[in-house]
């Protein structure tokens, strides 16, 4: 595994995520999440965003590392549809749970999360996989 290319296709996914997750959670979305809240005061005022930019990294890291180490995805493509496949599963396995014990959403939001995240972890992909194809 390139060590290089493993580190900075961390970065380049989790700098998407981190500006897709603004965009669906804030800008987007932002307003349909509360009315498919349970309506608890879960939300930290600010946010912290030292955390969300740490967990944004390690997402990053894992796509970068399935796709350096095991899968030798080098294009767009192959990392959009990985990405999607890890962030559909992902997303159901996460938000199912989270739903099955604890009361945060209701299941329409529930399910928009999965697409959400399924779309978001998609283009990470193919943000990683355009990366890891260049020629440097």
């Amino acid at each position: 595994m390139n060590t290089q290319k493993f580190l900075i296709g961390s970065v380049v996914g989790g700098v998407v995520l981190f500006l897709m997750g603004f965009l669906f959670y804030v800008a987007l979305l932002g307003s349909f999440f509360e009315t498919h809240s349970s309506g608890g005061n879960y939300m930290k005022d600010p946010p912290n965003f030292l955390f969300i930019i740490l967990g944004n990294l390690a997402t990053g890291a894992l796509l970068s590392y399935i796709f350096t180490k095991w899968a030798g995805i080098k294009t767009a493509a192959t990392g959009l549809q990985a990405g999607a496949v890890i962030g559909l599963l992902a997303g159901l396995g996460w938000d199912l749970l989270m739903f099955g014990t604890a009361d945060l959403m209701d299941i329409t939001g529930t399910i928009v999360d999965v697409i959400v995240y399924t779309i978001m972890m998609a283009v990470a992909g193919a943000a990683i996989g355009w990366y890891l194809g260049r020629n440097g």
